[in-house]
């Protein structure tokens, strides 16, 4: 053949041609460069490719050339140079394609058989070597070494912190002149220096990145929870004049202050109310965590009836009437006659009365607002009663009548005569 080819390191028999009919043939192999032997076979171990020549010289000293190149297959396999990586990552190693057999190892442990291999390492300086064989079966193997590469520090302080709202928290992480930082929340970038305030006003998970100087990047995070103090006193409200109202505050609080205007009325959890125009009363309450909140209620005061029967206490003779008057400015009225309802009517004329007797009315306006008032109408009555029915005297004599005393004006009849 024109050319043939050998492993590296194997030998290569060249073969000129036997005897022809006229005789033996003289031979010269020569390579490139010299020459090399002058038998008829001759065998090389060349260690690159090269091209033989060979001249065959009949008896009669007619020469014949011809040459044959010996390529040579040799298998060189390169992982490249070592290589740092950072802790905790990972990294994929390539061996060179179409081989009939792979095989790596750990640090001298098989490990797999494919042409790459997925590390993550976890010791400094891991060698991975890769032995591998081709179709020819020429096998080879190189190797590479890992250096693994410390990551930074990255904590956060302080870690997961409750902060009251409308409050600033400061966070930082570790100082290092040689790391790069960059805190984010979510997807947005928040500063590039060690340390940052933040004051949310809703629960947020801050990040920080820190990188060093290999380039190794640790990550780190921490929860801000803001606290904050709901106060809602209710509706503002209406009451009738006189009455009052419970004010009511949440309770487990460790500070009330319940105030009108600037004067302070109460500072326990739930006070009663009892304005006699209308007001605003405020309260401020602080929790165990230091939050404070501040809520307002306006107490609206509604004017009631104006009942007056007088003095509580009033006399009539017995069986007259009494004539008493409602309020002038409700809508509904009821009266009490004693322990009964009696009337419902604006006034009261009652008549005969011929006992003591209390009298209650109230009267109810159109904001529904009441107010009472009550007399006791007590009853005057004169029992008179002579010593004697009859008295006897004689003729020309006279007798002495006595009436009651303590009264005002006395009337004497005889038969019909003052």
């Amino acid at each position: 053949p024109d050319a043939d080819t050998i492993n590296l390191g194997d030998s290569y028999t060249l073969t000129g041609p036997g005897p022809g009919p006229l005789g033996n043939y003289d031979y010269l192999w020569e390579d490139e460069t010299d020459s090399i032997a002058n038998t008829q076979t001759h065998e090389v171990t060349p260690d690159t490719a090269t091209q033989y020549y060979l001249t065959a010289t009949n008896p009669y000293g007619c020469p014949a050339i011809d040459s044959i190149t010996v390529n040579i297959h040799q298998l060189n396999i390169d992982l490249g140079d070592d290589r740092e990586i950072c802790s905790g990552e990972t990294d994929t190693i390539f061996g060179p394609t179409n081989m009939t057999q792979y095989q790596w190892y750990r640090n001298n442990s098989p490990v797999g058989t494919n042409n790459y291999i997925v590390i993550t390492p976890t010791e400094n300086n891991e060698v991975y070597k890769l032995s591998v064989t081709d179709q020819y079966g020429l096998t080879d193997t190189d190797s590479l070494t890992i250096t693994l590469l410390l990551l930074p520090e990255a904590d956060i302080n302080p870690q997961d912190s409750t902060i009251i709202l409308g409050d600033t928290l400061g966070l930082s992480g570790p100082i290092n002149s040689s790391y790069n930082y960059y805190w984010s929340l979510g997807i947005d970038s928040l500063s590039v220096e060690s340390s940052i305030s933040v004051n949310p006003d809703e629960d947020q998970l801050y990040h920080l990145q820190v990188t060093g100087l290999h380039g190794c990047s640790s990550k780190d995070s921490t929860m801000v929870y803001v606290h904050w103090l709901p106060l809602d006193l209710n509706q503002d409200t209406d009451i009738c004049f006189g009455d009052s109202v419970l004010l009511e505050a949440p309770i487990n609080m460790v500070e009330y202050i319940w105030s009108n205007s600037d004067t302070i009325i109460d500072t326990i959890a739930d006070t009663y109310a009892k304005p006699t125009s209308t007001s605003y009363y405020f309260l401020e309450i602080t929790d165990s965590i230091g939050a404070s909140a501040y809520d307002s209620v306006k107490i609206t005061v509604l004017p009631v009836p104006t009942v007056d029967l007088g003095p509580p206490e009033t006399l009539i003779i017995l069986e007259d009437s009494i004539a008493l008057y409602g309020a002038t400015d409700a809508t509904s009225w009821i009266w009490y006659k004693d322990t009964y309802m009696h009337d419902t009517d604006t006034n009261l004329v009652d008549w005969p009365v011929n006992n003591p007797t209390q009298y209650i009315h109230i009267a109810t306006n159109d904001d529904g607002c009441s107010s009472s008032d009550s007399i006791t109408v007590n009853v005057h009555s004169i029992v008179l009663e002579l010593d004697q029915d009859t008295v006897e005297i004689c003729n020309g004599d006279s007798a002495l009548l006595i009436g009651p005393s303590g009264m005002l004006t006395y009337y004497w009849y005889y038969e019909g005569d003052t």
